[in-house]
């Protein structure tokens, strides 16, 4: 059986596919370039995937902190590219060989040609046809290989609780998201990225109903614009006249032409963001309401221990700019947040299918072995895959997995003599962040009774030192109902995460936010008026490393890596970071489609204009 992936030369090859990753496939592919889009798993999503319950039973019982796939495996361990099916996987098996094609319906109504078909030494893919440029006459004893090493564990502190006798009820119903809690503003760059690339009929959206922030031990309702400013009974008259005066500030700014206002100078917008609310007379709760409900700040402001965590003014004003248009582009939803139905995979998916059409070739189950570069130059010319075939290429994009060994000629003299050279100066492609907060502890809870009745999909916002004293994390809770179609009916997921530190300060804080919002049979005896609680039926609690890419991993511009998702609660930095890859593949995919998106969000939250009918969602 041939493994053998034809034709060897692309413009770019995609390893993985992780959301940012699926976002620049679809992006280049749509420019008219050749794509190869490999994943060593049998599921799309990478660490933005939602599992099953049997794949995250598996990613909870792995000891080695990884996904459940032998995606980490060096070299010298791989002992087969094909591997089992993974479960719910059959769509787009071609069933001839160990890897997937994914092959997609024009939207015109033509079948896309299977992009395996073309041949060198011209290709066409989706829109433009693509000669060998660069990579004409390549010489393979010009070339050495950057052999894959073993990735240090992404994951660790894993705990699994489950009530006795508790039934979940059918387990093929759940969608877990490993990178949860993450929501879309309606206005924000992946919402315009998915209409630009006209890739938003592949994947539904549900509105988050209700946003909430924890204050004094009970759920308060946060208003999304200044008419539930008015409608909400908790707020006091004091307190609404303070929000909507602040609020009038904030749209003065976004319709402002120049980003200022009379009440602000050039100078006060690079302060902090709190000190400007202190000097608006804010009281406490309101100014927690605007830094961690709507701004969306990731830690404690009042008072940072990291002055790189600190939220300037400039970019709080922008996000509840952001946050207000949001709130009133789509008629449809209640909120500024969107999320999308059966769980975060599916938006990497719409992604894929989006670049499957515009002719990029997507293979899963397929592991690849190491890089090449050239010897004397050290330019990335390709990959070798774990069967040792080369494939060629002149722009490579990596998921955050990757991490690189030592140097191997390619030379069939030097292999049989057994020499290696010296390990390269990129040869660990993958960091751990230089800052503080270098890890996100996450948990993903299973419960039979939502946390405010009557409402399905809600996010919870305990600001820091809410829960107790010492704990100065921001703890971000998104409840999740049949309605997501990620759980079956009768049950609610609760996904909760905070950015930490490390292990204890996070677990800590996760554990006392589930304490607070649920009761379960082991803690009892520990917590008061459980009858008004929901019962938690079972837990699964983990801290992620987050990691960059190390700096002197960019060799001639052109590689570009992807990050592990981050603690953030929307999707802004994923998108940056992809339009700064972007930016180093000027040519590629450049203004036409992920910068436009950005620079028509930044638009959008100045003017408040909308955007045309498309899908399920309209605009005002």
């Amino acid at each position: 059986m041939d493994d053998r992936i034809e034709p060897s030369t692309y413009d770019v090859i995609v390893l993985g596919t992780g959301l940012p990753e699926s976002v620049l496939a679809a992006s280049i592919a749509a420019r008219g370039k050749s794509v190869l889009h490999l994943d060593c798993t049998g599921f799309y999503g990478a660490h933005w995937t939602s599992l099953s319950f049997p794949q995250i039973s598996s990613f909870a019982s792995s000891s080695n902190g990884h996904l459940p796939c032998p995606e980490y495996f060096p070299h010298h361990q791989i002992l087969n590219p094909r591997m089992p099916s993974a479960p719910d996987d059959s769509v787009h098996s071609n069933g001839n060989s160990g890897f997937q094609q994914v092959q997609q319906q024009d939207p015109d109504g033509g079948s896309v040609a299977d992009p395996g078909s073309f041949s060198p030494p011209t290709r066409s893919f989706g829109n433009g046809a693509v000669a060998d440029g660069a990579l004409e006459g390549l010489v393979e004893d010009e070339l050495e290989v950057l052999e894959m090493g073993e990735q240090p564990p992404l994951y660790s502190s894993v705990r699994v609780w489950s009530s006795e006798g508790a039934s979940l009820g059918p387990a093929n119903r759940f969608y877990l998201d490993l990178a949860g809690p993450k929501l879309a503003f309606c206005a924000g760059p992946l919402i315009d990225s998915l209409l630009r690339l006209q890739a938003e009929h592949h994947v539904k959206f549900t509105a988050v109903e209700s946003s909430y922030i924890w204050r004094d031990h009970v759920l308060a309702a946060v208003p999304a614009s200044r008419a539930e400013i008015f409608q909400d009974r908790s707020l006091s008259l004091p307190d609404k006249r303070f929000l909507m005066r602040f609020f009038k500030l904030v749209t003065d700014y976004a319709e402002s032409p120049n980003g200022t206002v009379a009440e602000l100078s050039t100078s006060d917008l690079e302060r902090p963001f709190v000190e400007i609310l202190q000097r608006q007379n804010l009281p406490p709760y309101i100014r927690d309401i605007i830094l961690y409900a709507i701004a969306l700040a990731d830690q404690d402001q009042e008072q940072a221990s990291d002055a790189r965590r600190v939220l300037r003014a400039k970019e709080g004003f922008a996000t509840l700019a952001l946050y207000l248009a949001s709130a009133s582009r789509f008629p449809t939803a209640p909120g500024p947040f969107l999320y999308p139905m059966y769980g975060q995979g599916d938006l990497t998916q719409a992604f894929c299918r989006c670049a499957a059409v515009c002719g990029a070739l997507q293979i899963l189950r397929m592991q690849v072995s190491g890089f090449l570069i050239d010897k004397e130059t050290k330019d990335y010319k390709g990959i070798e895959t774990a069967s040792g075939q080369h494939l060629y290429s002149e722009k490579l994009i990596t998921g955050p997995s990757f991490c690189l060994r030592s140097v191997i000629s390619t030379s069939t003299e030097d292999r049989d003599n057994g020499e290696e050279t010296a390990h390269h100066s990129f040869s660990e492609s993958t960091s751990t962040t230089t800052d503080s907060a270098n890890k996100v502890a996450r948990c993903i809870c299973i419960t039979d009774q939502s946390l405010q009745p009557g409402v399905s999909t809600l996010l919870v916002i305990f600001p820091p030192r809410c829960l107790h004293i010492r704990i100065a994390l921001v703890v971000r809770a998104l409840q999740l109902g049949s309605r997501s179609e990620i759980c079956p009916d009768g049950k609610y997921v609760v996904q909760l995460s905070t950015v930490c530190s490390n292990s204890t300060a996070g677990d800590e804080a996760l554990q006392a936010a589930v304490d607070a919002l649920f009761h379960s049979e082991s803690r009892e005896s520990q917590v008061t008026d459980t009858n008004s609680k929901p019962k938690l039926l079972w837990s699964l609690c983990y801290v992620q490393t987050m990691t960059t890419p190390r700096a002197n991993w960019e060799p001639q511009g052109g590689v570009g890596m992807c990050c592990m998702p981050d603690g953030t609660l929307d999707y802004r930095t994923m998108m940056a970071q992809t339009e700064t890859i972007c930016n180093i593949f000027r040519g590629f995919c450049g203004t036409s489609d992920l910068s436009r998106a950005f620079s028509r969000a930044r638009v959008f939250t100045k003017s408040g204009g909308g955007c045309k009918q498309r899908g399920g969602w309209r605009s005002r």
